[in-house]
């Protein structure tokens, strides 16, 4: 518990539900482990998300009473259930228990302060792995005002692509009407015209590209480190921190920094 605990006190956000029980409970049903003990004993108050198709296995055998299954793991604290092929029965069987009665707060999704804060989320996250081959001349962050700019892939300017698997649908969708947001593309062209060439490891930055940009232009910190090992090729795996052979690309804990064109 030691771990657990001290994971929680340094502000882990999310905490995934496991597959397993505890005396005979199926763990997405155990309100007195997610609520009582998770949320008020060590005082959690992050996001509690279900294991893939997890619910299902409250009930032996499994799926044979869905609409309970959904029930019990709501009551017992779980906030996202992950249902990628039966998403139509579950909101069916949710909507059954009467929780979408309420519709006041339904303006609040997609908010300008949500986005904010997404967007604030991208820029933390970004990850620089080179920065030009002098350290006295960086190539990051990038001057306002260039000539050309380039960016390249299909993940470009595409949406879907950029918000990844579990947007929307279970794999994700393509496309830039699927929710609100700014692809990186637009975010570049709404205010800058510049050229791109570091490498930076931006991961899926969901609907707030801006906050790629953010970093990219100077006007925030690169800050983030890499959290796991960037391997070479795949024939060094496995790999792993203080093996004889450690030689990654880029190892665990790597990212530069830089310093903002100005103080926010």
């Amino acid at each position: 518990m030691p771990a657990y605990y001290n994971a929680i006190a340094k502000g882990v956000s999310t905490i995934m539900v496991s597959y397993s029980s505890w005396n005979g409970e199926k763990m997405h049903a155990n309100r007195n482990l997610i609520t009582d003990f998770l949320k008020n004993s060590l005082r959690f108050r992050g996001f509690v998300i279900s294991d893939w198709k997890g619910i299902d296995k409250i009930t032996i055998p499994t799926h044979a009473n869905y609409t309970y299954s959904i029930y019990a793991a709501i009551t017992a604290g779980v906030y996202m259930v992950m249902v990628p092929l039966n998403y139509t029965e579950f909101i069916d069987g949710l909507t059954l228990l009467n929780p979408l009665a309420d519709h006041n707060l339904v303006h609040h999704i997609g908010k300008k302060k949500h986005r904010d804060l997404a967007r604030e989320a991208v820029r933390k996250s970004l990850v620089l792995l080179k920065n030009g081959e002098n350290p006295n001349q960086p190539l990051l962050p990038l001057p306002k005002r260039a000539s050309k700019t380039l960016v390249a892939g299909s993940h470009a300017d595409n949406l879907g692509y950029q918000c990844g698997g579990w947007t929307i649908e279970w794999q994700g969708v393509t496309g830039n009407n699927v929710t609100k947001g700014t692809t990186i593309l637009s975010a570049i062209k709404n205010t800058y015209v510049d050229k791109i060439e570091a490498l930076v490891a931006a991961w899926l930055p969901g609907t707030e590209g801006e906050g790629v940009t953010d970093v990219l232009f100077g006007d925030y910190s690169f800050m983030d480190k890499l959290p796991r090992t960037w391997f070479k090729n795949v024939d060094q795996l496995p790999m792993n921190i203080g093996d004889s052979y450690y030689d990654p690309l880029f190892p665990f804990g790597f990212g530069l920094k830089t310093k903002p064109h100005k103080t926010n």
